[in-house]
């Protein structure tokens, strides 16, 4: 996608700017990212203007800070001693921001989801670890929340700060 959107820029075309856009738009939509649906709207309707430049770097900022979010979520979830350095809070406050975030329709943290990640490794939950992180990688954030839920009800019982 990024090399339409760079091609879209040399060309100055605006039927191919339409037409990436709307394509980025419809993915979008399908995994309830509802950012960049709103970013390849905006594409859209500038194509035709002086704006379509401008425009089209901001939905190549966002897909880039997309990927950079995915990409290192799946490096804590191989690195959980570094995530590990990361904890500060109480596991049960830190799923229920990310229920808070994913709820809105908004992508997690990265260094809630690595904290997160890193508890469940810990706990030898290595396939719900996997199945959290793949989750929120494809933007499923209601399964996301129902793996979170059930995280959060499994960790109550076993903090060692002895909270319930």
């Amino acid at each position: 996608m990024t090399a339409d959107i760079e091609n879209c820029l040399h060309l100055n075309d605006p039927k191919m700017t339409k037409a990436v856009a709307h394509k980025i738009k419809g993915a979008a939509a399908n995994i309830a990212n509802t950012e960049l649906v709103r970013v390849s709207e905006q594409v859209e309707e500038a194509a035709d203007s002086e704006g379509a430049i401008s425009a089209l770097e901001t939905l190549m900022t966002t897909l880039q800070e997309h990927v950079r979010q995915l990409s290192k979520m799946a490096l804590a979830a191989e690195s959980p001693a570094l995530a590990d350095s990361l904890r500060r809070e109480p596991i049960d406050l830190i799923i229920a921001r990310m229920k808070q975030r994913l709820g809105a329709n908004r992508i997690a943290k990265d260094s809630d989801a690595d904290q997160v990640l890193a508890f469940l490794q810990e706990k030898n939950e290595t396939i719900l670890a996997s199945q959290l992180r793949r989750a929120l990688e494809t933007y499923k954030f209601e399964q996301a929340i129902d793996l979170l839920t059930k995280i959060d009800s499994e960790s109550q019982g076993s903090q060692s700060d002895g909270r319930k």
